[in-house]
């Protein structure tokens, strides 16, 4: 009679299918967490890069692209959500001061590219980006002029 040689048994295989199985659920975490923080990153350098293009425009025309009302008792105008297609309009029709391959816009309910919205002749759109932790939710940029200081900040909307 030949020896039998020895296989592993059925608990050994549930025991280390379980071990790998905790393992992935550990790096698939910290995997997403990564993801998610590069999203948010993402999104502030596009705040950073909007107000600097509103700032070279400031700088280049001598004027902001949109008229802002003098409000009595009011030191800044902000432009939340969709308004913010007033302030973005001059920048997307110029060319110069907006790279339209960076950023997004929702038209009809549809998210698309604001290369694809310029493409389809629309020049006045709202800029916005889709919600890092919950990338079916899409926001706007909200704009702030501060008369006073004549500047500008762009802000994530939520």
């Amino acid at each position: 009679m030949k020896g039998r040689t020895r296989g592993f048994t059925l608990v050994e295989l549930m025991l280390v299918i379980a071990v790998i199985a905790i393992l992935m659920t550990l790096v698939t975490g910290g995997v997403m967490r990564v993801i998610r923080n590069a999203r948010e990153k993402r999104i502030d350098s596009m705040c950073t890069t909007l107000g600097l293009a509103l700032m070279n425009y400031r700088g280049g025309e001598g004027r902001w692209p949109v008229g802002l009302p003098p409000e009595p008792g009011r030191d800044t105008v902000t432009f939340k959500e969709e308004k913010n297609a007033e302030v973005f309009a001059d920048l997307i029709k110029e060319g110069g001061y907006l790279s339209t391959a960076e950023y997004l816009t929702k038209v009809n309910g549809r998210v698309m590219s604001l290369r694809e919205a310029v493409n389809q002749g629309r020049t006045s759109v709202p800029l916005g980006y889709p919600n890092p932790r919950n990338t079916s939710m899409f926001h706007f940029f909200n704009v702030e002029f501060n008369i006073i200081t004549d500047s500008v900040s762009v802000q994530r909307s939520h």
